[in-house]
């Protein structure tokens, strides 16, 4: 990401890109409000955003992340709208397409 190894998760049941704010000190945020509903039932508001750009198996993209203080564990979490960016993944038995 920005030319720096970081921990990825590539996750299918997330709608949107997260990223820890440490990856991202370097980078300009922009002020949003972005609901987002949690597994859990719960609910909290993500307050910024940034574009970063990210290679993965020699694709390289640029996307838009919302950014979070604590992703325990990871860098960078990919969502859906990351997943489809690269093209998508093939998750059912019939080869379609997400």
């Amino acid at each position: 990401m920005n030319g720096v190894m970081v921990r990825m998760f590539v996750d299918s049941c997330c709608s949107r890109l997260i990223v820890v704010r440490e990856a991202v000190k370097s980078r300009t945020l922009r002020k949003v409000r972005v609901d987002i509903l949690m597994i859990n039932g719960e609910m909290f508001e993500c307050a910024e955003v940034c574009d970063i750009e990210v290679n993965v198996r020699g694709v390289e993209i640029t996307l838009s992340c919302l950014v979070e203080d604590n992703l325990p564990g990871w860098d960078l979490i990919i969502g859906i709208d990351g997943i489809r960016k690269q093209g998508g993944v093939h998750i059912r038995a019939n080869g379609d397409t997400l």
